[in-house]
This record gives structure tokens, sequence and C-alpha cells, in this order.
């Protein structure tokens, strides 16, 4: 195996310090009630899920359409070959 980069020793940490949260953030939020100061009935949880979910779902299109954006108007990338 060849010795990693300093580069790629940063990366690997930042994504060894990420995958740590992720984890703990679901680790901790398995105990957390966050119905509890609602009333507990299925129009109540799908309406603070759906609300829950609209930022997320707004940064995926805009990454995406940025993606998209950059491959059509690249003539090396349009079929992903910029990315080898």
């Amino acid at each position: 195996m060849t010795r990693l980069s300093a580069h790629q020793r940063g990366v690997l940490r930042g994504m060894a310090a990420g995958a740590i949260v992720a984890v703990a953030g679901a680790w901790g939020g398995a105990f957390v009630e966050v119905f509890g100061p609602f009333d507990d009935t299925p129009a109540t949880r799908l309406s603070i899920a759906s609300g829950a979910a609209v930022l997320p779902a707004l940064c995926l299109m805009i990454a995406l359409g940025r993606i998209a954006k950059h491959r059509f108007f690249h003539a090396a990338d349009i079929d992903g070959a910029g990315l080898t």
C-alpha cells in the first residue's frame, strides 16, 4: 500500500471526525423524545417530519443541479469522464 500524502491524511481525519459525529448523533437521537411537547397524532408527526425534510431536500436539489449544470456545459464531463 502506498503512503498517504499530507492532504489525504487531512481528508481521512475529517472523514473519521464526520463518522464519529454521525454515529454519536444517531445514537443520541435514539434517546431523545422529539414529539414530547406535541400531541401524539399521525397528522402532527407527519407535519413535523415534512417540515424537517424541506431544508435537506432543498440542499440536495441544489447540489444535484450544480453537478448537472457543470457536466452539461463541460464536454469532458458530459459522460462522467472528467471524474476519473
